[in-house]
């Protein structure tokens, strides 16, 4: 979600990724234990996909929202937020 802030506002992915990295080190202790919860090798793979590495994970993540809806903006319209939301959320994070 906040990766996906960042990119509203304009960030460039390439430091969404370097913070985004960051949560690798925060999540590592907690990883055994997430993998082990999965209950089919789909899912195991799935956890493995969406948690390693952080950084580049994190820029496939913004470049397929990109693809499919155009940017932030448009998921989140997708999503049903409004402009006027959108604008105003927009506004407090650049302030």
């Amino acid at each position: 979600m906040i990766a996906l802030l960042l990119a509203l506002v304009g960030v460039d992915y390439e430091t969404i990724a370097a913070d985004h990295a960051i949560s690798e080190v925060n999540w590592a202790p907690y990883l055994g234990a997430f993998y082990a919860g999965a209950e089919t090798e789909a899912e195991l793979a799935r956890r493995k996909r969406v948690t390693a590495p952080a950084g580049r994970a994190i820029v496939e993540v913004l470049e397929e929202i990109d693809s499919r809806f155009g940017g932030a903006r448009g998921y989140l319209t997708a999503a049903g937020t409004s402009e006027c939301d959108i604008n105003t959320l927009v506004l407090r994070l650049r302030g």
